[in-house]
């Protein structure tokens, strides 16, 4: 019940998050083509705020890709295998998935500690504020595998009413 309270959370503030930086990318995008064409005066910084509103918007909706297991994949090969193979190849997907989510994190992870003292171009914040993106996602990515791969066990586990 506390896993189903977290998850129902963590998809709850996932989806917030996309529309609420989808509606601040669409409203700096919209400022900004005001400010270049009717004032003829253009905002310096507004195209590095929508690169990251982008950045970040991509990763929260690739979290909730994974969860539902949306992303990318040469499924035709999958459904093809009978049953047992077939959930082998997903448990072993899922795997390389997790593993990978870890690696990306460690790495971001580094790559932020890296970036000490580093300011991006236009608006002079951290670096670190940008590239925590891909350690956010990451950890909601890698949280929405665990949870796929849990779930997968779960109905597995389930005895088969034939």
């Amino acid at each position: 019940m506390v896993v189903r309270k977290f998850f129902q959370g963590v998809d709850a503030l996932t989806n917030s998050m996309v529309y609420l930086l989808l509606a601040v990318m669409v409203l700096n995008t919209t400022v900004s083509v005001f400010f270049r064409y009717i004032l003829g005066n253009a905002i310096s910084w507004s195209e590095e705020v929508s690169r990251y509103l982008m950045i970040w918007m991509g990763f929260f909706g690739m979290s909730l890709a994974t969860r539902d297991r949306e992303h990318v994949g040469v499924t035709f090969v999958i459904n093809a295998l009978p049953p047992v193979p077939r959930r082998i190849l997903r448990y072993l997907s899922d795997l390389l998935v997790i593993g990978f989510l870890l690696l990306l994190i460690v790495l971001s992870v580094s790559q932020i500690i890296g970036s000490q003292g580093e300011t991006t171009a236009a608006l002079e914040i951290p670096m670190a504020i940008p590239l925590s993106s891909v350690t956010v996602g990451g950890l909601l990515m890698f949280l929405q595998a665990i949870r796929r791969t849990a779930r997968m066990i779960r109905d597995d586990l389930k005895p088969r009413q034939d």
